[in-house]
């Protein structure tokens, strides 16, 4: 015996099939020829090279003057703009000016952006 789960699907069918519009669907889905066979697919061993690259010239980065320098590698080691001053001997405006000027050089969007540059153009340790 069939649950009542099982013989819905069956009982549903059979009364589709008895409608006079199901009964006509059901003709015309059985007389449609059938769909065309899918497009084969591209091969997928071939490598297709890409185009070549288009590379832009490189403008060489303006190097950073020895304070500059001095005052990122403050900022990498997590010095404020006035504990730099007072390892550098100088104000801290100073510390600041070089900072701008060093952002500005490494086309840099802050200060983290900045000392993240100069560490992956080698121009701190």
């Amino acid at each position: 015996m069939t649950s009542t789960l099982e013989a819905v699907p069956f009982e549903a069918v059979a009364e589709a099939r008895k409608a006079p519009l199901s009964r006509e669907l059901y003709r015309a889905w059985h007389r449609s020829p059938a769909p065309a066979p899918a497009p084969e697919p591209a091969p997928q061993n071939q490598i297709v090279p890409a185009p070549p690259a288009r590379r832009r010239p490189r403008r060489p980065l303006p190097a950073l003057t020895n304070r500059e320098r001095d005052c990122v590698a403050w900022a990498a080691e997590g010095k404020t703009e006035w504990e730099s001053a007072a390892i550098l001997g100088i104000a801290p405006k100073t510390v600041e000016s070089h900072l701008i000027a060093a952002r500005r050089k490494l086309n840099a969007a802050n200060k983290v952006h900045l000392v993240a540059k100069a560490f992956r153009l080698g121009l701190i340790d």
